[in-house]
């Protein structure tokens, strides 16, 4: 049994990983940040941020976007 401390480095383990070498985005050269959406946690253009709905969608295409897979059980503090 995995205990959520070691939930939560490995999560923090796979944001650290995801986001090494991957600073800006390869389409825009924007910034790439950690954004909460839908209940996941994505790692994705700044330009994505103020974005929703159908203009999220098609930006989506046309920028960096890559979701962070979390262990069920993390819970990260904002």
């Amino acid at each position: 049994m995995i205990n959520a401390s070691t939930d939560t480095e490995l999560a923090l383990e796979r944001i650290d990983h995801l986001m090494s070498g991957c600073e800006l985005c390869q389409y825009c050269a924007q910034p790439m940040t950690l954004n909460p959406r839908d209940g996941s946690l994505w790692f994705e253009c700044t330009s994505l941020g103020a974005r929703s709905g159908i203009q999220l969608r098609i930006a989506m295409h046309l920028h960096d976007r890559r979701l962070v897979e979390m262990p069920p059980s993390t819970v990260l503090a904002a």
